[in-house]
């Protein structure tokens, strides 16, 4: 999308180019040795020479992990997991606010990613997390306010 001369969004065709090398053996592409991914960019399919092989176009293609939302009142939402959750995995993809802090029990981080020229934020697993327990994650920020909020909202693009 533009404004004049100037985009307020990259177009598709500015995807960065994918480096990955496929081996003929491996069922999937674009692994550890992908320098997208180490940038925490993903690659584009038109782009990649793992073509539909690829793994590294999680936020692209959304989730399918069985996840409950559980009304806590004022407290917000918490997301617990229904299945079992490799670490790293995708939980979901981050687009609202924050649900809870519990700072002693984190399990999951977000990681902001670059897809096809726009910034999203994805939920990922920090370590296993078995079916039935809560996902949360830390902001890192400290608020000088000292004004409670609610907590709004969160939404993951669940499948």
């Amino acid at each position: 999308m533009s404004m004049g001369d100037d985009w307020l969004a990259r177009p598709s065709s500015d995807a960065p180019v994918c480096m990955c090398e496929f081996d003929e053996g491996e069922v999937r592409g674009c692994r550890e040795r992908c320098l997208n991914r180490s940038m925490r960019f993903e690659c584009a399919v038109e782009s990649c020479p793992c073509g539909d092989r690829y793994s590294n176009r999680q936020l692209q293609q959304g989730t399918t992990l069985k996840t409950a939302g559980i009304d806590c009142g004022l407290k917000g939402v918490e997301i617990i997991a229904l299945e079992y959750i490799a670490e790293e995995r995708l939980v979901g993809e981050y687009v609202g606010e924050l649900l809870g802090r519990r700072e002693a029990h984190l399990r999951s981080k977000v990681e902001k990613w670059s897809v096809r020229g726009q910034e999203r934020c994805g939920l990922f697993a920090n370590r296993c997390v078995r079916a039935g327990d809560e996902i949360t994650f830390d902001y890192n920020l400290v608020s000088a306010e000292t004004e409670v909020w609610r907590c709004a909202y969160m939404q993951l693009l669940l499948a």
